[in-house]
């Protein structure tokens, strides 16, 4: 139960420090937990992210 939540929480840690890749921004990335999507605070700019919880079948 807990040890999904972990590197949702650690996330926060991994956005200090990078830069926007649309404006060039510094330490304006933030994590919005309920639509997984991270932003940018100075421009805007949004990545969702890919949880990975589908199945694939090979």
């Amino acid at each position: 139960m807990f040890g999904r939540a972990a590197p949702v929480v650690e996330i926060g840690h991994i956005l200090t420090g990078l830069r926007c890749a649309a404006c060039g921004a510094m330490d304006t990335l933030w994590f919005d937990l309920a639509r997984l999507l991270i932003e940018c605070r100075e421009c805007g700019t949004g990545a969702l992210l890919d949880v990975g919880d589908e199945e694939v079948d090979e």
